[in-house]
């Protein structure tokens, strides 16, 4: 429960995550991967960014000054997944997460058994979340390297005025078989309507989630399946 529950716990007060990768293969349905995701997979439950095309990462700067995005063009490893360990999730020589000359290659196997999570343990955050039944699984993202690198999966949202109303994230999840997660739930608060929605139908395998925050009179924190937004970049990020 530990890492699901922070996932999804962080992101109604604060920000977002997102994703779902999915795996060919199979003698049903329920191992196919979708056409529309537009991520490769080796077929035997892997993802491989680096066979696919060409992810640039653009570095976040602030320099007091000035703040923003441009290209980043150096090198970095990642080590962890929101503070845990990759090494905890996958098995040796089955994982990689690397910048190389401004290049972006990720490579994720099966995860281990012991690291997936019951979904079930969402209805202690989001009472009355529908579940499958069985549904195991691992959420992936916000990589972070032993030097406080960081690298995400992000746009920031902007009304036609300009103005900053919001963000999305892509996250990557690992499911032990096809199931659903669903929620929805409005709450009031004074003057604003608070609205989160879950509605992630998995596939056997790796899928990407796509959770999207927006603010305003009618605050909302929606994770959907399906593809990334065109416009969501992988940003390095160095707290050094």
């Amino acid at each position: 429960m530990k890492n699901l529950l922070k996932h999804f716990g962080i992101i109604v007060i604060t920000t977002i995550i997102a994703f779902s990768l999915t795996v060919c293969g199979g003698e049903d349905d329920d191992t196919k991967k979708p056409a529309d995701d537009g991520l490769p997979s080796a077929g035997d439950g892997s993802i491989n960014f680096s066979t696919a095309k060409t992810y640039q990462v653009m570095m976040y700067y602030d320099d007091y000054d000035n703040y923003g995005y441009k290209e980043f063009n150096g090198n970095a490893t990642f080590t962890h997944s929101r503070g845990n360990a990759l090494a905890d999730y996958f098995a040796e020589g089955d994982y990689e997460v690397k910048i190389t000359n401004g290049t972006l290659s990720i490579k994720l196997g099966t995860p281990k058994p012991e690291a997936l999570n019951d979904a079930s343990e969402l209805s202690n955050v989001y009472p009355g979340t529908t579940v499958t039944d069985g549904l195991k699984m691992l959420i992936v993202d916000m990589f972070s390297s032993e030097n406080d690198e960081s690298l995400y999966w992000y746009t920031s949202l902007t009304d036609p005025s300009g103005d900053f109303y919001g963000s999305s994230f892509s996250s990557f999840i690992y499911a032990n078989k096809k199931g659903k997660i669903q929620f929805y739930e409005e709450t009031e608060y004074e003057n604003y309507t608070f609205k989160v929605k879950l509605d992630m139908d998995l596939k056997l395998g790796w899928n990407i989630i796509i959770g999207t925050q927006t603010t305003g009179t009618s605050p909302s924190y929606t994770t959907v399946t399906g593809k990334p937004r065109n416009d969501h970049k992988w940003i390095y990020s160095n707290d050094d």
